[in-house]
């Protein structure tokens, strides 16, 4: 039972950010309820689905305690690896 370690592929940060204007630009005329953004602390993609007359998000995609996690997460290694080096 050998484990694979796969990590994501490396994305050029600038790409991305280029990618979801992209996506922000298509929908936009149909879907005003669609909005894509790029998490800056996480580099993670985020969908929200927005009440174009309230302006309320109704779902996002990872929601925001799944960013908040992973930031931990992420703290937290950083901590372990500076602890064991």
């Amino acid at each position: 039972n050998a484990k694979v370690d796969v990590k994501p592929a490396e994305v050029d940060k600038g790409e991305l950010v280029m990618a979801v204007k992209k996506l922000n630009d298509l929908v936009a005329p149909a879907l005003q309820t669609v909005q894509f953004s790029l998490d800056e602390q996480s580099e993670r993609m985020v969908v929200k689905v927005v009440d174009t007359a309230s302006k309320q998000v109704l779902r996002q995609i990872p929601n925001e305690e799944v960013l908040a996690l992973s930031k931990t997460l992420d703290k937290l290694q950083g901590l372990m690896v500076r602890q064991t080096a």
